[in-house]
This record gives C-alpha cells, structure tokens and sequence, in this order.
C-alpha cells in the first residue's frame, strides 16, 4: 500500500481494497493482530501501513478509538524493546500521527505523557 500512495495516490487500488465495505474489518483486524506481534512481523511495513491509513482522507474513519488505542500501546511498548531503525522511525511517525490528532488525545490524555516518558528513554 505505501508503494501505491506514493506513485498513485489518486487511486491507490491496495487502499481501495482496504476500505471496501465487506473486507475493511477482516484487513483491519489482520493488521492490528500483525502489529501487535512485534518487529518480528515486520512492524515497520505493518506501521507504514497504518500511517497511509490513517493520513489519507478516504479511511479516515477505518481505525476506531480503541483501535487507535492500540496501535499507540504497541508503539510506545516496541520503542522500549531493541528494533531495527527503519521500525522505530515507522512507529515514531504513527505515533506522531496519532498524538497530533486531537480527537484521539481528548479521549486518551495520559498517552501524551506516556510518549514523553517513552521518548526520553
């Protein structure tokens, strides 16, 4: 899917397949059940992922806040393991991502300090 945005953003048909009505909550729930493996799942590929998703405006509403939720627990637990660089700077990016939308931060406050504390370590 990032390969698609980047050359065809107009119509990333990876993306159109995500977000189709009938398969959004089979990709959705294989996606988190990937990135809640770890970086031995390719965590950075699963993060890049979930960054086209949630920057592009046709599934803004595919992840919910629970989903969210996740995602940013599995990022700040996986920076506090050993990663290869190109996953920290995936989860790095997701997280930012997330933290700047302030949707997310109204509901789950306490992850902003959890990001410092993450962040400083």
């Amino acid at each position: 899917m990032p390969f698609y945005e980047k050359t065809m953003s107009y119509n990333n048909i990876v993306l159109n397949e995500f977000i189709t009505s009938e398969k959004e909550d089979f990709y959705k729930d294989k996606l988190l059940y990937l990135t809640n493996r770890g970086s031995m799942y390719r965590l950075d590929k699963c993060m890049q992922t979930i960054g086209v998703l949630l920057s592009n405006y046709k599934s803004e509403k595919f992840f919910n806040e629970n989903d969210i939720d996740i995602i940013v627990s599995v990022g700040l637990r996986e920076l506090a393991t050993p990663n290869a660089s190109r996953a920290r700077v995936q989860i790095l990016r997701v997280l930012n991502q997330i933290l700047d939308h302030p949707t997310y931060l109204e509901f789950y406050k306490q992850r902003l300090a959890d990001y410092n504390t993450a962040i400083e370590s």
